[in-house]
């Protein structure tokens, strides 16, 4: 049978032929080499546009074959420079196959075949005639094999794409017959002019009246696999055959959804713009598994009461022209006029949902950490609202917000709020602007305060009833008495995270799930890491570098860009979310090489903590410190050793805590009996500048020969009182461990206005089953 072909655009006259583009020109003459194409002709089509109209003939694949392609097929080769490819391919034989890999059309038009899985963008950089030429060919007989479409692309759409693109709500499936929200659209026009995109949210009753509204259909279809892509419906009879063809119906939600808006009669505004649209919702699988739904919409521009009188369930009041009611089985209705519905236009939309949070948890690649933990963010400056930020994205965790302080305008540099938010609580202010990063909220809805403006450690009703909800407590407080009266109270897991105040490093300092780790448990431990490692040298510089931004002593600020916040906010984000995940405490040291950009981490797992308390004062270490001494003390016998003691004291909490043990200074002196210490200054300076001085002298350590207990000799208790009165200048208490072959004192004492307490504990170095306690005049 010889083929008919599509009579499109008119021929070229011998002047437009001679000026051509030279582009065209180049792709004419490589039609014309080639050895499998015929040229018939040069046309124009109605936009002006040159057709280049070839035979191209393969004989390299089967024919017939499944698709319908033949061996040799007439195409228009069209440069259209205006369009999103500058380059068309179209099939001119009327009766050719709708296939897979085609472009959207009008009705009785060229098949538009879509050569390009990349963007015009990247072809270009290797397009040429030629190459052109060749892929035309791959084109035919890939889809003459049933091979175009190979297993690692995403599956073929079911209908073509529309300039007009719709943005649903994320839940507007399970919104479907409720009443008391509406539709609405926003309109965006692309610049270029190439889409308008209507952006859908939920309005009330009387917000409608100020927008288009919309009545959503939903139609589900059973599974499909792939196929080709069908003709685009341009009337409601012609959706309702493709959509009977899959074994669902149209008409029956259609009725429903018209009758369920009317209620029980609605006054419906002839002015007032209206959408309907149809939504169908199609399960597509691969090899039996659905990979994902393809939603296709269908609007009809129809006065919604008149669309009800079309299909027969909906009446005009006679009287009063704006009113409708539900049609009832009693009316005298003509079944015939039923039937108007059939030529009720409509045309395709692209859809398109915003994302639900289980599927943004899929896209930032959450599926193995727990989203849904219940959570409070404490300290929302630059790095505690670049974190809300993250997290808020990734929809991690439900977040509740804590700070007493307001944004002030030298915050703008560092924080995510804007420069209408200055003089605003930051807790609130974080909390507006994270509220509606996915989903705005509903109408009529009361705005959820998830900020709280006051301290962490606030004793208010409402925070406290908050924070007993939660699951986990993240400080980004930056300051030390946070984590430390946090430890002593019963609160969610803590995790304290802060920038140094160069900006080049961050850490994290996470307890265990038990919290039997605590805050001040890791920062001992961290100051520790600090004060021993190498990186530690320069770890805390510019700490006393400040900017003063106010009158006030306080009003200073540090120097630091905007690129190292973000850069440890996106790290720690991910840190701890995946941090909590364990149940072990963590210590976690980033720095950047401010050269290469290079970021090194040092992580560090607790040792584990052990505290006692002796009069008013509760000293506290760890395995770590024991077993340090204890191998000193091996390394020396039959000899006495020892060294200083180097922490911290908190008047407040009348606590010590004891960050490490050094070994004994160089011209120390040690026997059988006794122990003299020489000058420790270097060990003492070295801690108390590498930690801003916060970690000092707060005592001494030796160790007691093979045989002796820990008891403290005559001469250990006039060491004591010496070191006493001298911290005592400072008003500190002075401490003093003595280590034995099993076990370890702690004595503690405060001046001559107190007693000294000596005990014997069990701990990582010994398996005493008991613990002694005597009390000793300090004299």
């Amino acid at each position: 049978m010889t083929p008919s072909f599509i009579n499109w655009g008119e021929p070229l006259s011998k002047q437009e032929l001679d000026d051509l583009d030279k582009c065209v020109s180049q792709l004419l003459a490589a039609c014309k080499d080639h050895p499998d194409i015929d040229v018939i002709e040069i046309r124009k089509d109605e936009h002006g546009n040159p057709l280049i109209i070839i035979d191209a003939s393969d004989g390299t694949f089967d024919t017939p074959n499944p698709t319908g392609i033949r061996r040799s097929e007439r195409l228009a080769l069209r440069h259209q420079p205006k369009e999103e490819y500058p380059w068309g391919t179209f099939a001119l034989r009327s009766d050719f196959p709708l296939t897979i890999h085609q472009n959207a059309t009008p009705p009785k038009s060229p098949r538009y075949l879509c050569l390009y899985a990349q963007t015009w963008e990247n072809v270009e950089r290797t397009w040429t005639p030629e190459k052109f030429l060749k892929q035309v060919f791959w084109w035919l007989r890939a889809t003459a094999e049933d091979t175009i479409h190979t297993d690692d692309q995403p599956l073929e759409q079911i209908f073509f794409t529309s300039p007009l693109h719709i943005m649903l709500p994320s839940d507007v499936f399970s919104k479907e017959g409720e009443t008391q929200h509406s539709l609405t659209f926003s309109r965006i026009e692309n610049k270029q002019g190439l889409k308008t995109i209507l952006v859908g949210e939920y309005s009330s009753e009387k917000e409608v009246s100020q927008n288009p509204s919309c009545l959503p259909i939903f139609v589900s279809l059973p599974p499909i696999s792939n196929g080709i892509i069908e003709d685009t419906p341009f009337s409601l009879s012609q959706l309702e055959e493709r959509i009977s063809s899959r074994g669902s119906n149209l008409l029956e939600p259609l009725k429903k959804a018209v009758k369920d808006y009317i209620g029980e009669g609605k006054s419906i505004n002839c002015d007032q713009k209206q959408l309907v649209l149809i939504v169908t919702i199609t399960p597509r699988e691969r090899k039996g598994v659905i990979e994902k739904l393809d939603l296709h919409g269908f609007c009809l521009e129809k006065h919604i009461g008149e669309l009800g009188q079309a299909l027969g369930v909906v009446l005009n009041a006679p009287t009063e022209k704006s009113m409708w009611y539900v049609d009832t089985p009693f009316s005298n209705n003509n079944p015939e006029d039923n039937l108007a519905w059939k030529e009720i236009s409509i045309f395709p939309v692209s859809i398109s949902q915003f994302p639900s949070r289980l599927q943004i948890h899929s896209y930032s690649g959450h599926q193995n950490t727990n989203n849904d933990l219940n959570c409070m963010l404490a300290g929302v400056g630059a790095l505690g609202s670049a974190l809300a930020l993250i997290w808020e994205k990734e929809c991690w965790g439900y977040w509740h917000y804590v700070d007493n302080d307001i944004v002030q305008p030298h915050n703008l540099a560092r924080h995510t709020a804007n420069h209408n938010a200055a003089g605003h609580p930051k807790s609130l202010v974080v909390g507006a602007l994270n509220s509606d990063i996915h989903s705005p909220p509903l109408p009529n809805q009361k705005q959820v305060n998830r900020g709280f403006v006051c301290n962490v450690l606030s004793n208010e009703t409402l925070f406290q009833k908050e924070l007993a909800k939660k699951d986990l407590l993240v400080d980004a407080t930056t300051t030390l008495t946070v984590p430390r009266e946090l430890s002593n109270k019963d609160s969610p897991r803590v995790v304290t995270v802060f920038l140094t105040p160069s900006g080049l490093s961050s850490v994290m300092l996470l307890e265990n799930q038990n919290r039997t780790v605590r805050a001040n448990h890791l920062e001992a431990q961290y100051y520790r890491a600090v004060i021993e490692s190498d990186w530690g040298e320069t770890h805390l510089d510019k700490n006393l570098s400040s900017m003063w931004v106010g009158a006030g002593c306080r009003e200073a600020t540090v120097a630091m860009s905007y690129e190292l916040v973000m850069a440890h906010a996106a790290n720690l984000a991910r840190r701890v979310r995946l941090g909590v995940c364990e149940e072990k405490a963590l210590i976690g040291i980033w720095s950047i090489n401010d050269l290469n950009g290079a970021i090194s981490a040092e992580i560090i797992e607790p040792a584990l903590p052990y505290q006692c308390t002796t009069g008013e004062w509760t000293v506290i270490w760890d395995s770590e410190i024991e077993t340090a001494l204890s191998n000193l003390r091996k390394q020396n016998l039959p000899n006495e050793t020892g060294g200083v003691l180097l922490g911290f004291v908190d008047q407040k909490d009348k606590t010590i805590s004891v960050v490490t043990a050094t070994n004994a200074p160089n011209g120390s002196v040690g026997s059988a009996s006794t122990f003299s210490r020489a000058s420790a200054k270097t060990f003492r300076d070295t801690a108390n500048s590498r930690t801003a001085g916060i970690v000092d002298y707060i005592g001494e350590w030796h160790s007691h020969p093979q045989g002796h207990d820990v008891t403290p000799s005559s001469a250990d208790i006039l060491q004591l009182t010496h070191i006493g009165n001298t911290l005592l200048l400072d008003g500190l208490p002075a401490l003093m461990m003595i280590v034995s072959d099993n076990q370890i004192g702690i004595s503690v004492v405060y001046g001559e206005r107190e007693r000294t307490s000596f005990v014997l504990l069990d701990s990582s170095i010994n398996n005493m089953s008991s613990q002694l306690n005597s009390n000793i005049n300090a004299t």
